[in-house]
């Protein structure tokens, strides 16, 4: 009952600072601070919920699912991939069809 409890905590809030932000202005907190954000790739609009899920559930799978420090070892590497590509496309992005770019503009929801 209580691992129960504290995997449907942290993966709540895994949601609320990450995936709410990322769907509804592109931006989380960290990335607000550095002047960067996510985009669909291939609209370059914001990302839809499901985008912005895919894009942070591997790491939260891996941190959760792996035992002691290596879920958040491979999490770790899995989110600075994009060091190791030459396109400089991380797996997360990869993963999820979105980009990382600067925030010189503000991009809208397209209409469905």
């Amino acid at each position: 009952g209580f691992l129960i409890v504290v995997v449907t905590s942290l993966f709540l809030v895994f949601n609320l600072y990450f995936v709410l932000p990322t769907a509804r202005t592109g931006q989380t907190l960290g990335k607000r601070l550095v002047h960067i954000m996510v985009v669909d790739a291939e609209t370059g609009q914001l990302p839809s919920w499901r985008r912005a899920s895919m894009r942070y559930i591997v790491p939260v799978v891996l941190i959760i699912g792996l035992p002691g420090s290596l879920g958040l070892m491979v999490a770790l590497l899995f989110g600075i991939s994009w060091l190791l590509i030459d396109t400089r496309i991380g797996l997360m992005d990869r993963l999820a069809r979105t980009r990382v770019v600067v925030a010189r503009y503000r991009p809208e929801r397209s209409p469905q």
